[in-house]
C-alpha cells in the first residue's frame, strides 16, 4: 500500500468526526423567539457559479510566508457527505454557539444541490428542541440526506492566488469558519511527482468546513471534487453518470492518474490532460463540481500531497458568502423534521410548524 493511499485514507476519515443524526438534538437559547413565517431558501445552487460570481469580489490581501509560515502539508478529497460543521452537535462538543460563533453551522444542500437547513426542529418536536439534518453518508437511504454543496468546490481567483474550502484538525478548539493562507513550497509530503514544482509560490486560502481530531495541526484536506469518494461513496447520488468511473475512493482521479502515467517519470502535462478527461467525463453537466475538478488539472497540476507553510487570517468575503447558511440565522427555527430532503426543488419553502 503507498503512502499516498495510505494519506488519503487518513483524509477521509475525519469529515464524520462529530456528524449527527436524526437523533442528535441541541436545546435551543430559552432568550430566543421562532419565526412565525416560512422562510424562502436561496437560488439552487445550480445558479450560483464559481466563475461568475468570483468576479465581484475583491481579491484578498496577501503575503509571501515562505520564511515566516508553519509547515505543513495538503491531502485532498471530495466525498460529498454533509460537512461537520453544518452539526450543531460539533460545536457544543467546544462549548461554542453554533448560530453566532464565527459565522456558525456551515450551508448545507440536497442531492440537488438546493440549498436546506443545516438543523430543524428535531423529529416528533414543535419546539425547543433540534436536531442536525441528517447526513447522507451513513443514512439508510443517501439520497434523502443532506450534501456538500456543489458551490464549495475550489476556484482560482488568478494565476497564483485560489479559494477553496477543507478540513482542518484540533482537539482543543473549534475550527469551523476560521480561515487559512497557505503558500506552496514545490515539494510533496511524501512522494515526490513530476508535478511538484508547478505549484511552487503559489497562494491558497481556505476555510474550514470540517473538522477532525486525527490529523496535524497544520494539516488541511482540500476539498476538490474527483478527488476521491471515500468510504461512503455517495457522490454518484449527486451525479448519477452511469458510465463513470470514479477513480481511486481515496485520491481520486489524480492517484489513477499517477498509477497509469508514473508519479515520478510522468509528464506534467500528461497528468493534467489525464485529469481532464476524466473530469469532463464524471461531471458533466454539474457546472460547480466540473469547474473544481478541472481546477484541480489546471491550477493545482494534480499535485499529490503538496508540503505548504500555513498561517491564519482573515476570511475573505467570497468565502463567508458560501459558508454562512441563508436560513439558520436565529437561534431557533419553526422548520419541520423532515426526513427526506430530495423532495425539495428551487423556490420551495421549507416546510414549518405552525
Amino acid at each position: 500500500m503507498n503512502k499516498f493511499f495510505l494519506a488519503m485514507l487518513s483524509a477521509a476519515a475525519f469529515s464524520f468526526y462529530g456528524c449527527g443524526d436524526d437523533s442528535s438534538s441541541v436545546e435551543t437559547p430559552p432568550e430566543s423567539s421562532s419565526s412565525a413565517e416560512a422562510i424562502k431558501t436561496g437560488p439552487t445552487i445550480k445558479d450560483r457559479g464559481n466563475l461568475k460570481s468570483i468576479k465581484n469580489y475583491p481579491v484578498a490581501q496577501y503575503k509571501d510566508i515562505q520564511e515566516s509560515g508553519a509547515e505543513g502539508f495538503a491531502a485532498a478529497y471530495w466525498d460529498a457527505c454533509l460537512p461537520n460543521c453544518s452539526d450543531p452537535e460539533l460545536f457544543k462538543k467546544f462549548g461554542t454557539d453554533p448560530y453566532k460563533d464565527r459565522y456558525g453551522a456551515s450551508r448545507s444542500c440536497s442531492v440537488h444541490s438546493y440549498e436546506i437547513p443545516a438543523f430543524t426542529l428535531a423529529k416528533g418536536s414543535t419546539s425547543g428542541t433540534y436536531s442536525a439534518v441528517p447526513n447522507a453518508c451513513g443514512y439508510k437511504t443517501p439520497s434523502q440526506g443532506a450534501f456538500t454543496c456543489t458551490d464549495m468546490a475550489p476556484v482560482a481567483v488568478n494565476d497564483t492566488l485560489a479559494y477553496g474550502f477543507a478540513a482542518g484538525y484540533s482537539e482543543k478548539e473549534l475550527l469551523c469558519g476560521k480561515c487559512f493562507h497557505i503558500q506552496f513550497t514545490g515539494e510533496s509530503y511524501y512522494t515526490e511527482t513530476s508535478t511538484s514544482k508547478s505549484i511552487k509560490g503559489k497562494h491558497m486560502i481556505v476555510m474550514v468546513l470540517a473538522q477532525g481530531s486525527d490529523g496535524q495541526s497544520t494539516q488541511v484536506d482540500l476539498m476538490i471534487p474527483g478527488s476521491g469518494n471515500g468510504v461512503y461513496d455517495v457522490l454518484p447520488q449527486m451525479v448519477p453518470n452511469d458510465n463513470t468511473e470514479w477513480g481511486e475512493p481515496y485520491g481520486g482521479f489524480a492517484t489513477e492518474c499517477y498509477n497509469m502515467l508514473g508519479y515520478e517519470s510522468s509528464k506534467p502535462e500528461d497528468i493534467q490532460e489525464c485529469i481532464r478527461e476524466k473530469c469532463k467525463v464524471a461531471f458533466d453537466g454539474e457546472d460547480n463540481l466540473l469547474e473544481g475538478c478541472l481546477w484541480s488539472a489546471d491550477w493545482f497540476y494534480g499535485v499529490s500531497v503538496p508540503k505548504h507553510k500555513i498561517e491564519e487570517v482573515e476570511c475573505p468575503q467570497y468565502l463567508v458568502d458560501k459558508y454562512k447558511s441563508t436560513i439558520n440565522t436565529e437561534a431557533d427555527n419553526n422548520f419541520k423534521y423532515q426526513n427526506d430532503w430530495s423532495i425539495y426543488n428551487p423556490g420551495d419553502f421549507v416546510e414549518t410548524v405552525e
